[in-house]
């Protein structure tokens, strides 16, 4: 008979729950929010997008598909443990994005006051502020806060994080450094839409700095304690200027 043990069984399901509430913030963020005003964010969720806007094919479909591609591939290069909560987190994701964009359609069918200016003549979506860059703030808010809880939960959201991880598996380049130039390199190809502009490149910029420092701060919140090591003979010197900042030191011989 094979022994279960509970603590991290909990552990675990509590992981798969987070990471689905966190796909909740973030398909909110990107169906209300950017999708409406043309707002690009990075990832395949930003490609997808540029696509649906210029082909009309549903972001759902689009985002599932090219993950679908890109797991498939990090499968046999990155091994099944790191794939298995991003595949979970890409299937809760697609799932909830028809789920959001059917509840938006309904609560704009039902009561049309509540939305400022109907239905958008590109993509058939109610849009909740004819503010874009509230849209942008609010957008790159709900995406943070669901990209840094689905990482707290060591899952990933698929697409750049992917494409990064295997890239810095057989070259020395940082993850943080290939997510940043695959998303900037997606956010800039929006100003080849008809539709497009550079006030909207400058809202897709903003919304990866906005989401971006909000991840961190989710993340960095989640944390209990962070330990370093530092090894020096300057120990004495080390010591004093980190009880300077009221930080707590450990001297080892």
């Amino acid at each position: 008979m094979i022994a279960v043990n509970k603590k991290a069984l909990y552990r675990e399901l509590t992981d798969y729950v987070m990471i689905g509430i966190g796909m909740a913030f973030y398909s909110l963020g990107w169906v209300a929010f950017y999708l409406p005003n043309h707002i690009t964010t990075g990832g395949v969720a930003g490609l997808s997008s540029i696509i649906f806007w210029g082909t009309h094919t549903p972001v759902q479909i689009t985002y599932f598909s090219l993950n679908l591609i890109l797991l498939a591939i990090a499968l046999k290069v990155l091994g099944f443990k790191f794939c298995l909560k991003t595949i979970y987190a890409v299937a809760t994701l697609t799932a909830l994005l028809s789920l959001v964009e059917w509840v938006m359609q309904y609560l704009w069918a039902t009561n049309p006051e509540l939305f400022p200016a109907g239905y958008n003549a590109h993509v058939k979506l109610p849009i909740v502020t004819d503010n874009a860059f509230m849209s942008a703030v609010f957008g790159a808010g709900f995406i943070g806060i669901g990209m840094g809880l689905v990482f707290l939960r060591n899952g990933s959201t698929g697409g750049t994080d992917v494409i990064a991880a295997m890239i810095n598996k057989h070259r020395n380049v940082s993850l943080g450094t290939m997510i940043m130039l695959c998303d900037v390199g997606i956010i800039t190809s929006s100003l080849f839409l008809p539709h497009s502009n550079l006030q909207t490149l400058l809202y897709g910029y903003t919304t990866l700095i906005c989401s971006t420092m909000i991840i961190d701060y989710v993340v960095n919140s989640g944390r209990q304690s962070v330990q370093f090591l530092i090894f020096s003979d300057k120990y004495d010197e080390i010591a004093s200027g980190i009880n300077s900042l009221h930080r707590g030191v450990t001297v080892l011989n």
